[in-house]
């Protein structure tokens, strides 16, 4: 989700193997953490996205430098 928002089923074919349950159980507590956020986007779209909320933000420095320091 820091690329941007993606709908439910476009992060359930970006995480393969994963059940369609345990996505939904999983978005369903980042939300609850308030780490990210599902909007309703306006028609003709007619869909929802999930998206980080400011907590979820903050993570991004935290997931870079663990990103760099796996690379060495």
């Amino acid at each position: 989700l820091f690329l941007g928002p993606r709908r439910f089923r476009d992060l359930k074919s970006a995480m393969n193997g994963v059940s369609t349950s345990v996505l939904a159980e999983r978005l369903a507590r980042l939300e609850e953490r308030r780490i990210v956020a599902r909007r309703d986007l306006p028609p003709p779209a007619g869909t929802s996205v999930y998206e980080l909320d400011e907590a979820g933000r903050a993570l991004e420095p935290v997931l870079v430098e663990l990103t760099r320091w796996g690379l060495h």
